[in-house]
């Protein structure tokens, strides 16, 4: 049996059978649980029934983030503040995903400024959030100011793929190029699979399909093998392009 079909308010009677500060990680899935699928009653109810910690409201909130569930966020958010957790910077970083996957983008920057130890996670999460709502300029100029901060924090392959569908969002072709092709360069960054699909993407819908062809036979050359995100997003820049054949090839690898 698990949490969705456990019967009503069961949680909260299970949770009494943990009384000890041992069991709080038990306490804490069952939160998560219980948000996850909407059982907000009873996750508030085995919230009262202990005193709140960064751990339970951190995963509350990921759960709320996932069903991009605005109000019940928000009021996590009113008990991490009242309790002093809104400085745990593993709670701002889910918290501001929270706000930016309900549309709340001003909210996300907001908690971004207040997070005093930002982590990797912090600035990809910001960027994330401003490239799923089209704002690559936004999203660029956040990855430019990572840089600026020094050895302290270095973005990773998570940060550029997310500034580079940032760039794919807005329209940023030009861009998007240029941060791929300075990615070792400047920021000791492989490119891997996901980067090149991503820029295979930003340039076929840019009507750019020979270059996206010729990134595909450099990632080649260069040992990288492709997957199926490759072939596929040949396949939706050949489809767009109209470009018969070399789509019939790419299908063909990627039904393979």
């Amino acid at each position: 049996m698990t949490i969705k079909t456990l019967p009503f308010f069961s949680a909260a009677f299970t949770c009494s059978c943990f009384p000890t500060r041992k069991d709080e990680v038990l306490r804490n899935s069952l939160i998560g649980g219980c948000v996850k699928h909407g059982r907000y009653e009873e996750a508030f109810l085995v919230m009262s029934s202990m005193r709140p910690n960064a751990v339970a409201l951190t995963t509350a909130l990921a759960a709320c983030s996932d069903n991009s569930d605005l109000w019940i966020g928000m009021q996590i958010h009113c008990v991490a503040l009242r309790f002093g957790f809104i400085a745990n910077t593993q709670l701002c970083n889910v918290l501001l995903d929270m706000y930016a996957k309900c549309g709340r983008i001003l909210k996300s920057r907001s908690i971004f400024d207040g997070i005093y130890h930002k982590t990797v996670v912090s600035w990809t999460s910001m960027i994330d959030a401003y490239g799923r709502h089209g704002h690559g300029e936004e999203a660029l100029k956040l990855f430019k100011e990572m840089g600026q901060e020094g050895s302290r924090v270095l973005p990773n392959s998570v940060t550029l793929l997310a500034v580079l569908s940032a760039c794919g969002h807005s329209g940023l072709v030009k861009e998007g190029q240029e941060l791929f092709n300075s990615a070792r360069e400047k920021y000791g960054l492989d490119p891997n699979q996901e980067h090149y699909s991503c820029l295979i993407d930003i340039l076929g819908r840019a009507g750019l399909i020979e270059d996206a062809w010729c990134l595909f036979h450099d990632m080649v050359k260069i040992g990288v093998g492709p997957t199926a995100a490759v072939w596929a997003a040949l396949v939706n820049a050949c489809c767009l392009n109209l470009d018969v054949s070399r789509g019939e090839f790419a299908a063909k690898h990627l039904l393979e």
